[in-house]
C-alpha cells in the first residue's frame, strides 16, 4: 500500500510480489510513499523527465490473478500505453 498526499492506494491483486516506482511520463504526478504493509519495492534510475521518481508504479503481480481498482472513484481518463523498455526473457 502506498499514499499519495491524502490517498491510500491498495494493492491491486491479492499477492503483490513487488513494486517498481518511477518517473511518469506525465507533469503534475505526485510522489507515492509505502507503507509499512506494502510489499517490497524498488525506487529506478532517474529517467530524465523532471518528474518525481516515486510518481508512477509498475506493480508485479501473477498474470492470472484478478485486478481490482487501488481507489475508489471515477476514471476521468483512460488510454492506451506503448512500453519504452524491452522485455528479456531467460531460457532454463
Amino acid at each position: 500500500m502506498t499514499t499519495v498526499g491524502p490517498l491510500t492506494l491498495t494493492h491491486p491483486a491479492a499477492r503483490v510480489e513487488h513494486i517498481g516506482f518511477h518517473q511518469s511520463g506525465h507533469d503534475g504526478s505526485q510522489g507515492q510513499f509505502t507503507m509499512e504493509s506494502s510489499a517490497p519495492s524498488t525506487v529506478l534510475e532517474d529517467r530524465g523527465r523532471n518528474t518525481e521518481r516515486t510518481g508512477a508504479a509498475d506493480v508485479v503481480v501473477d498474470p492470472t490473478a484478478e485486478i481490482r481498482s487501488p481507489v475508489t472513484g471515477t476514471v476521468i481518463r483512460a488510454g492506451g500505453y506503448i512500453p519504452t523498455a524491452t522485455t528479456r526473457t531467460t531460457s532454463s
